[in-house]
């Protein structure tokens, strides 16, 4: 690992530690896990397709290496400030992180 790594996985930690949330994580394939992340409920990004658009819906960044032996996936779960979400699309960075863009699950009432 370079410094550069070393520095951003620091970062990370600090980000984290002071603005994380409590993840519980339920992936398709292997045990549920208890991590830390940081929840977006209005996560903006660009629309690549259509310059000027921006997307907005609920994200969540978390470090790889919290989620071992888990590799997000799509369609995996989790739960965030009271809600549960679906992963619909799985971002990783270069330095150990990942932003997983989600789509919250509605409950259907009897």
């Amino acid at each position: 690992m370079g410094a550069f790594a070393a520095y951003v996985g620091a970062a990370d930690g600090v980000v984290l530690a002071v603005m994380g949330d409590p993840i519980h994580y339920d992936p398709q394939v292997g045990a549920e896990k208890d991590i830390v992340g940081v929840f977006d409920s209005e996560f903006r990004r660009a629309d690549s397709t259509q310059p000027g658009v921006a997307v907005v819906g609920p994200a969540v960044f978390v470090r790889l290496a919290d989620l071992l032996p888990i590799d997000p996936a799509r369609d995996d779960q989790l739960t965030a400030k009271g809600s549960t979400y679906r992963v619909r699309e799985v971002q990783k960075g270069n330095q150990g992180g990942a932003v997983l863009h989600l789509q919250k699950v509605l409950e259907v009432l009897p």
